[in-house]
């Protein structure tokens, strides 16, 4: 099973398969022969993608975990005291490794350790600014 959420894009022979998740606009060459279902459904016989998503940028940062939100999934470093230097990261539980990359959850994690983590480079403006995060190594 595929769990990347950003999708796919895969090759069989002379076809390929296109995620909705790369795709923003396609034209299509479609048969005249709809069911009357909502919404109608037709046969493609061409498929051109004319228009796709940007890729996301990642950034990689180094900090000490100021405190968790495990009821909401939320990771916060920085310094505790200062919420002004804190960065909130959204997280779930399949984002964290140990120094040797394997998986943990976040109740394995403490404040004051240590972290990389793996996270977009946009960020809300609220303070503290909140982002996601694809990965949390424990170092």
């Amino acid at each position: 099973m595929n769990t990347e959420t950003r999708g796919t894009l895969s090759r069989r022979g002379n076809i390929s398969q296109i995620t909705n998740a790369f795709v923003e606009e396609v034209n299509a060459v479609f048969s005249s022969a709809m069911t009357r279902s909502i919404p109608p459904q037709a046969n493609a016989f061409l498929i051109m993608v004319q228009k796709r998503r940007p890729q996301i940028e990642i950034a990689t940062s180094i900090g000490r975990i100021a405190s968790i939100d495990a009821a909401n999934g939320f990771l916060y470093t920085g310094n505790p005291n200062d919420i002004n230097s804190q960065v909130r990261y959204v997280v779930s539980n399949s984002t964290f490794s140990d120094p040797s990359g394997r998986p943990i959850t976040l109740s394995s994690l403490r404040p004051s350790q240590r972290v990389r983590i793996t996270h977009a480079t946009t960020q809300t403006a609220s303070i503290p600014p909140q982002t996601i995060a694809f990965h949390v190594q424990l170092l």
